[in-house]
């Protein structure tokens, strides 16, 4: 579970490895770059999201 509570995982990570919030959020920010594009490939372009339900036809 990544969203919405973002900011409480990366405080349990940073407890949990004993290491500064700021070396645990410079290490997340490739991964919210990642999340960031697929969401905007998402939106962009909703036949990839939409192909399933398509062809189940639930929609």
């Amino acid at each position: 579970m990544i969203t919405p509570p973002l900011g409480v995982n990366l405080f349990v990570a940073q407890s949990i490895a004993k290491c500064s919030f700021d070396s645990v959020v410079k290490e997340i920010i490739p991964l919210l770059i990642a999340l960031i594009a697929i969401l905007l490939v998402c939106v962009f372009f909703p036949q990839i999201v939409l192909w399933l339900p398509g062809v189940l036809g639930l929609i």
